[in-house]
């Protein structure tokens, strides 16, 4: 894919002195497309994490919940009974004790997969900012040479266009399997 997107940058970049105005018209629009595209990705993953965060609350509120059941429950118990052995004392303290360890383990898992999906939904947004990057060098290149190194040379410290395309092709890996990855993290808060 790396040298397919090469080929077509280098074609388009030796084509520029002779693009037609209207390439060049869809070029700019194409920037203004991606810079909505990225803000619609941000407000949208707000609106993830947001949701997310609720999840999470409340699978910790069940999690509270059920300790405070078992709790009263293995006290109604207690009460049922009289007088404990010691046997059974130290059956409930066993009981109520993997029970805290438990909830412990499902509230830490609760915030890896918050964790996590926060991480998604930032590297997704950077992914859109690339991408409006790259948009707008090869925009630039559109307009003249000159315009497009200044451009790279801005937003990379370098002028060559691989340079911009190797970090975008590399955010691309990562964020190829997100949309998956976000919903499985999403019914892993539920």
């Amino acid at each position: 894919m790396h040298g397919k997107t090469m080929l077509f940058g280098a074609f388009l970049f030796l084509a520029a002195c002779g693009t037609p105005k209207e390439v060049k018209e869809l070029s700019a629009a194409q920037v203004g497309y991606l810079e909505t595209a990225a803000v619609v990705v941000a407000s949208q993953s707000d609106a993830l994490l947001k949701a997310a965060d609720m999840l999470k609350k409340q699978a910790e509120a069940r999690i509270e919940a059920r300790i405070a059941s078992t709790t009263a429950s293995n006290s109604s118990d207690m009460a049922e009974m009289g007088q404990l052995t010691a046997e059974d004392a130290k059956t409930i303290l066993e009981s109520q004790a993997q029970l805290a360890t438990n909830a412990q383990l499902e509230k830490q898992t609760l915030e890896a997969s918050y964790t996590a999906l926060k991480a998604k939904t930032e590297a997704l947004a950077t992914y859109m900012t690339k991408l409006s990057e790259v948009q707008k060098a090869l925009n630039n290149y559109l307009v003249s040479e000159q315009a497009g190194e200044g451009f790279l040379k801005r937003i990379t410290g370098d002028t060559k266009v691989g340079v911009l395309l190797g970090k975008a092709e590399a955010l691309m890996e990562k964020v190829g399997t997100t949309s998956s990855e976000i919903t499985s993290l999403l019914g892993s808060l539920t």
